[in-house]
């Protein structure tokens, strides 16, 4: 596993995260900057989840109730060391994207293009676009690149 900071890429100051580590809670769109958001990922390549530590519990990105559609906001819910269908997520299938492994026709999408910490984070169909497209980054190298552009 590595951790990783999800930089979107239509707006490079912001990335996926959540403002709470509990179950439930709403994955959405954080600036990369400052306090209030929780914007660290394990990304484990070998199960194909996108994990958070929380405390000591660890939480995966998923469909909300687990129901794999599109437009289905996503959030966190109970990692049990394997991930179930709706957990399983590559980043490799689709280079740039963040591809549902159960259904490879969805991808994490920004709802709306929405720039306001907490924008939902949803599942949609591949089109392409900005809002679809997500860099994993190490940490370092993110803060780095947000004082190199201040």
């Amino acid at each position: 596993m590595s951790e990783r900071i999800i930089r979107w890429q239509a707006n490079t100051r912001l990335g996926l995260g959540v403002n709470d580590q509990i179950v439930g809670a709403a994955v959405g769109i954080w600036p990369l900057s400052g306090l209030g958001a929780r914007l660290v990922w394990n990304i484990d390549m070998s199960n194909n989840a996108i994990l958070l530590d929380a405390g000591g519990e660890t939480l995966a990105l998923d469909f909300k109730d687990g129901k794999i559609a599109s437009e289905v906001p996503l959030v966190l819910s109970e990692y049990k060391g394997t991930p179930t269908k709706s957990q399983q997520w590559s980043i490799i299938l689709r280079p740039g994207y963040i591809t549902s492994v159960a259904d490879t026709s969805l991808v994490v999408d920004d709802k709306s293009r929405g720039v306001g910490p907490g924008n939902p984070a949803w599942a949609y169909v591949f089109n392409g676009s900005i809002a679809q497209q997500w860099r994993p980054m190490d940490p370092f190298q993110a803060a780095q690149e947000l004082t190199d552009d201040a």
